[in-house]
C-alpha cells in the first residue's frame, strides 16, 4: 500500500490547511509555554516564522511544524487532535468516483 502521508491536508480553521508530515506538535496556546515559544521566535527567527491564522479571534491553539516554522490557530487542541486522528485513518481517504470528493468521515464518540 502506497504511504500518502505527504498529500493529507490538515484543516486549521478559516479555509487553511497544513501538509500533516510537518506537524511536530499542537500546544494549547493557553500554556505559558506556547506563549514564550511565540514570543521567542518571532524575537530570534523573525515575523515570518510565526504564522497567524486567526484573523483577529482568539488563538485557541499553537501548532509546530518542521523548519522552525509556527501557526497560531483558532481551532481547539483537541479539535485538532481529533481531525488529524480521522485524516490517519486509513478508512477516511476515500474518494468517490464519480465526484471526486472525499467521504465525510463518520466518528462515534462515546456519551459522557
Amino acid at each position: 500500500m502506497k504511504d500518502n502521508k505527504a498529500s493529507i491536508l490538515l484543516n486549521v480553521g478559516f479555509d487553511n490547511y497544513i501538509f500533516i508530515d510537518q506537524i511536530i506538535a499542537i500546544i494549547d496556546f493557553s500554556s505559558t509555554i506556547a506563549k514564550n515559544i511565540v514570543r521567542t521566535a518571532r524575537l530570534d527567527k523573525g515575523p515570518r516564522s510565526v504564522i497567524n491564522l486567526t484573523k483577529g479571534k482568539r488563538t485557541f491553539s499553537l501548532l509546530i511544524l518542521k523548519g522552525d516554522k509556527y501557526v497560531l490557530s483558532t481551532i481547539p487542541r483537541k479539535q485538532l487532535s481529533r481531525r488529524l486522528g480521522a485524516l490517519m485513518d486509513p478508512k477516511h481517504v476515500s474518494m468517490t468516483e464519480n465526484s471526486g470528493k472525499p467521504k465525510e468521515a463518520t466518528q462515534s464518540e462515546p456519551n459522557n
